[in-house]
């Protein structure tokens, strides 16, 4: 009996310690890093999923702002952490896919240093012209921007933002004659363009949806590669004629490098979980996001073509940073 009794309390010792790290990996929330301020649309994403997140894993899931240096800081952060599964960063189309070409010297690999776990979704932009410009449509936009003596002048939120590498992209496909104006947010931006002070803004869809449905604003098309459920009646570009003119201000979720197989797949299928919510699927439709890649291998294989798409752009769009 002493023996059994003595057998049995060694097997549950063995056991317990066992599942030691697993018991203090669960009791530790992860924190779920936002490389942007509160309040922008990464983090809007990140405050819906995280509460779900948590339910679904078991485990507290805290959302952290690092932001700042066009979201490099906060992103540079989790390339950096351990990869045992705590620290998980919102990444972005400015941090992850923009950045090698905005930043020679950025000091991570945006494919390389991270375990890119699963897409989120990507909010479309949009050109935006009022309609005394007389080109309801993006081809005759373009004729007229090709022919005129002086560039276009087109404003957005800032330079080297995704907004102004977009307008730079269009010039690029179409051969339309643009000159960028860049602004210290897209709120003045748009203010102008209504004021009748600027012709064109490229800018986020859905904050616009009220001036472009009472008619004050003409959307010419979106940067996603399907239409935006928003607003149905938008077309793509790519849909235009112009299969290149795509740049999405896609959300995914992501780890350090290193991250084992089985905690991704345990946060992939969690994200998975949550995303098919009908709550969380109406929440992100109605602020616009777009599908994307679905498994974590399409995943990592867009942001990497990401980073070599957005390259030869911002060269040419003279976004470099020194």
């Amino acid at each position: 009996m002493i023996r059994t009794i003595t057998r049995r309390a060694a097997l549950a010792a063995a056991a317990l310690s066992l599942a030691r790290p697993a018991l203090a990996q669960g009791g530790r929330p992860i924190r779920l890093i936002v490389p942007f301020t509160p309040g922008g649309s990464s983090d809007l994403v990140a405050r819906l999923l995280a509460p779900r997140l948590s339910e679904k894993l078991g485990q507290g899931v805290v959302v952290e702002n690092r932001a700042g240096a066009a979201a490099t800081i906060g992103t540079d952060q989790v390339a950096k952490a351990e990869p045992d599964g705590l620290t998980l960063l919102i990444s972005t189309a400015a941090g992850n896919g923009l950045a090698p070409a905005v930043y020679p010297r950025l000091p991570y690999d945006p494919v390389a240093d991270f375990t890119h776990i699963g897409f989120i979704g990507a909010l479309p932009a949009t050109l935006l012209v009022k309609p005394a410009l007389g080109t309801p449509d993006f081809a005759r936009f373009v004729a007229h921007a090709r022919g005129v003596a002086q560039p276009i002048p087109y404003g957005t939120g800032g330079h080297g933002t995704l907004n102004h590498v977009t307008g730079e992209l269009i010039a690029l496909r179409t051969g339309a004659k643009l000159q960028h104006v860049p602004y210290r947010g897209s709120a003045q931006a748009m203010a102008d363009l209504l004021g009748g002070t600027l012709q064109a803004v490229v800018d986020a869809l859905p904050q616009n949806l009220p001036a472009i449905r009472d008619g004050r604003l003409v959307a010419l098309g979106v940067t996603t590669r399907t239409r935006a459920a928003v607003a149905p009646d938008i077309p793509t570009f790519v849909e235009q004629g112009f299969p290149d003119i795509v740049a999405e201000n896609w959300n995914g979720l992501s780890g350090p490098r290193g991250l084992a197989p089985a905690t991704v797949q345990r946060i992939d299928a969690a994200l998975r979980a949550v995303l098919a919510e009908p709550a969380i699927a109406t929440q992100l439709t109605a602020w616009g996001m777009v599908p994307g890649p679905e498994t974590p291998a399409a995943f990592t294989a867009f942001v990497a073509a990401e980073v070599a798409r957005w390259r030869p752009v911002v060269q040419a769009a003279g976004a470099v940073q020194g």
